[in-house]
């Protein structure tokens, strides 16, 4: 018999058999009794695996970038292609789907193969590459907003109430790449509960609106994004039902209506796929003034006229 119990996603591999005390006898019987499949050279899986998993390992490395942190329960933009890291002298690649037959990256535009080697160690027996790694082949290969949303989401994940990736992880993985990627860390807020506000944050940030995200309100708790002193945009999540949930934000909606906040509750589909009818709405709130209170309405009225006053009198003296 062999120890199952050591797979991590449902892999093992010949070495970690053997350290583990299984012979090549044993091995070959779990191979017989179908306890465990054979995937590619040293590599062996449990039935049901990842089907995803089991060709990135069949190619001859691992998942890594958006494939890898999506089955770690981190955010990640839609992003349909199987992203696989090799090493950069990998040989005998095979085919995802045959390991008889060698690679052919023509016949397979959904696959894309990183070719990188990090001074970080990658858990030996594991389909799945480190979460540095993950996030410098995001950082990458997806435009920067996007994987913006994947950096925040790993500097906001806690397990066992301790960060899984913190800001001096986040320094370490951009020592190693490209000058070009430094923004990364201006930009990176782990106080982003999802990525569409980080999605939100950034796009509002570029128009000049300053944001506050995870801005608590009494009575209510968190809001997604707060801009001014009254705008509050809730954005919903992909998985958003009716239920329990649902009502509570119903409940939320109403509080922060009565404490006189103007409230834009937003759909994952909108902000995704529907941003520029949301930054619409959004430019023309701020244009009126009123995600301001009425203090701050007249104080940012006076300075306006003031502006005015100046701006004449230097068009006078001229």
């Amino acid at each position: 018999m062999i120890d199952l119990s050591t797979a991590n996603h449902g892999f093992l591999t010949t070495r970690g058999l053997r350290a583990s005390g299984a012979s090549d006898a044993a091995i070959a019987k779990a191979r017989e009794s179908g306890h465990i499949t054979r995937i590619r050279n040293g590599w062996f899986a449990l039935p049901d695996v990842d089907p995803e998993l089991v060709r990135a390992v069949r190619i001859g490395g691992r998942a890594t970038a958006s494939t890898a942190l999506a089955r770690s329960k981190l955010w990640v933009m839609p992003d349909d292609r199987l992203h696989v890291a090799v090493a950069p002298n990998a040989a005998r690649l095979r085919c995802p789907d045959d390991a008889q037959r060698p690679w052919d990256p023509a016949n397979h535009p959904d696959i894309v193969v990183h070719w990188n080697r990090y001074p970080w160690p990658e858990i030996p027996g594991s389909p799945v590459v480190s979460l540095h790694t993950a996030l410098a082949n995001v950082i990458r290969s997806m435009p920067h907003d996007s994987a913006m949303t994947s950096v925040d989401s790993a500097l906001n994940f806690r397990l066992d109430n301790r960060p899984i990736f913190t800001r001096a992880d986040l320094g370490r993985v951009l020592a190693v790449l490209p000058r070009k990627h430094g923004r990364v860390e201006t930009d990176a807020d782990g106080r982003a509960q999802s990525g569409l506000e980080t999605l939100a944050r950034l796009r509002l940030k570029r128009l000049g609106i300053r944001v506050r995200i995870q801005a608590r309100v009494s009575r209510v708790g968190h809001v997604d994004v707060l801009i001014g002193d009254r705008l509050v945009l809730e954005l919903d999540s992909r998985e958003h039902h009716l239920g329990k949930q649902y009502h509570e934000d119903r409940r939320r909606d109403l509080e922060l209506t009565a404490q006189g906040f103007l409230v834009l509750r937003i759909t994952y589909e909108r902000v995704m796929f529907d941003w520029d009818s949301i930054e619409r709405v959004i430019l023309a709130v701020v244009r009126r003034g009123d995600h301001l209170h009425s203090a701050s309405r007249r104080r940012k009225g006076l300075a306006r006229t003031q502006a005015e006053r100046i701006q004449a009198q230097t068009r006078v003296q001229r």
